[in-house]
Parts: C-alpha cells; sequence; structure tokens
C-alpha cells in the first residue's frame, strides 16, 4: 500500500508524520465521479501563480451539496485548468445546531471579518441588518461581496454545505418574523451568561449590533420578539469580537465544540 493517503475529510495529504494542505476549490456547478471540470481564469491564477501546482496535484472541489470531490489537476492550458474527479466523501464538518446570525452592518473590514468568522464557526444562515446605529447602507454589489467572503470562508474551513446569505433588512423586519427555539441578544448590561440558558432545541438565533452596538430601544425590541439577552463579559466587545466570542460559546455550550 502507498505511504500516501489523501483525507477528503481533513482537506490533507498524509506521508508519515508530514503534512501537506490539500487546496479546496468551490465550483458552483455539479461535481460527479470520473469526471472532469474546468476551473477559471481567476482560479487558475490562484492556483498556478499563487500556489505554483501543477499537473497531478491534488485538489478538492466542493459546491455546496455537502460532498467533497477529490481530484487532480489533468490538463493545464491558457487560463484554465482541468480536474479530473476521481472520489467523493459526505462532509463531516456541520454542527449539530442550525444558527441563524442577525449581524448589524458595519464598515466594509469589520463586516467582512464577521462573516468570515461566522462562516468558520458553523452558522447556516447569515442576515446583514440595517439598525439605528449602521454606519453604511449596502449596496447591491454589497451582497455579492459578502457571497465571496463567505465562500472563501468555506473554501478555509472545510465545510460543504455553504450557508444562506439572506438580503439586507431592516431590524424591525428581522424581529417581526417567527422563530423557534433559543434567540440571544448580546449586551454589556446582561445579567446571564450562556450557562444561564437551558434549551432542547437546536435551532439558535443570534442577533449582533453593529459599531456602535444596538440601542436601547432596539435591545428592548428584541426582547418584546422573545430574545434573551446575553451577557458576553464586563468588557466592550467589538462588534466583530462579539460575533466571535457569542458563536464560539454557543458551540462550547450546545454545539461540536462540546467534545474539546
Amino acid at each position: 500500500m502507498s505511504p500516501y493517503f489523501a483525507s477528503l475529510h481533513t482537506g490533507y495529504l498524509s506521508r508519515g508524520v508530514f503534512s501537506v494542505r490539500i487546496q479546496r476549490i468551490y465550483y458552483p456547478d455539479q461535481l460527479s465521479v470520473d469526471s472532469t471540470v474546468t476551473l477559471d481564469s481567476r482560479n487558475y491564477h490562484y492556483l498556478l501563480n499563487v500556489l505554483r501546482l501543477r499537473e497531478g496535484h491534488k485538489i478538492i472541489l466542493f459546491n455546496g451539496d455537502g460532498n467533497n470531490y477529490g481530484g487532480r489537476i489533468t490538463r493545464i492550458q491558457k487560463k484554465q485548468v482541468e480536474i479530473t474527479i476521481d472520489s467523493k466523501e459526505a462532509g463531516r464538518t456541520e454542527s449539530s445546531l442550525f444558527i441563524e446570525l442577525g449581524q448589524g452592518i458595519s464598515r466594509s473590514e469589520k463586516m467582512d471579518y464577521a462573516i468570515q468568522k461566522a462562516v468558520e464557526l458553523g452558522v447556516n444562515r447569515i442576515v446583514p441588518l440595517i439598525t439605528e446605529r449602521t454606519s453604511t447602507k449596502p449596496k447591491t454589489q454589497k451582497l455579492a461581496h459578502w457571497q465571496g467572503v463567505l465562500i472563501s470562508g468555506c473554501e478555509q474551513s472545510g465545510r460543504c454545505c455553504i450557508p444562506e446569505l439572506m438580503q439586507a433588512q431592516s431590524l424591525s423586519d428581522w424581529l417581526s418574523q417567527k422563530r423557534e427555539g433559543l434567540s440571544l441578544v448580546c449586551h454589556p448590561n446582561a445579567q446571564n451568561s450562556l450557562a444561564d440558558f437551558k434549551t432542547t432545541s437546536q435551532r439558535i438565533t443570534l442577533l449582533i449590533g453593529p459599531e456602535g452596538g444596538l440601542s436601547d430601544d432596539e435591545v428592548q425590541r428584541a426582547t418584546q420578539s422573545g430574545f434573551q439577552v446575553l451577557f458576553l463579559g464586563p468588557r466592550i466587545l467589538r462588534t466583530e469580537t462579539a460575533t466571535v466570542t457569542a458563536l464560539s460559546l454557543i458551540q462550547a455550550y450546545f454545539g461540536d465544540l462540546q467534545r474539546l
């Protein structure tokens, strides 16, 4: 048996104690074993000029159907790379929870960071929210940009299911929607930590304010809509830090970080 083996789950090619990461690439169309797909010029530049991959190198593709597809670079031509798929494996990186994140819209780099880390921490749905203190109103092209950030997060984190990115909406409209399970809004003056909340539901909704936070009126409207107020510590957190902290705690208490 060859000393080399590839795991589509971990995304690593190993030889003895040494491991080399296999690059994961999102492919938006159908994938199947024994088929050949052609990657576009963007991936051509990244794979060949940045990563310096050549014919014969292993690649993992995914399209959001919950599977990893292993293959090799079999042909390189001008601005195109052909991948022949030789294996398929169900992904094992999805949490048992279904987490919806209502994220107050912040400035570009902060919003990008929050979305990327939310994907890495297992969020299933992201809703950009327009609040009283939203510093910038989203333009049409912003949604496409955020979708790219989201897919990049899936490529990096090994996720095979792509979280749903909703159209930006007002906080009032979002709060008016019916939801199940545990709903949480973060506030520095809250009295209860996550350990104080009990739930048997696998559905959790999390509301994070933008830069400057949510107003007292917005927090009150959230509680009137069934949200519990969550304490994240005595220090004031940046919006993107609050997102990472709250999601990490949720996965640690109720999700797939419990076993660590």
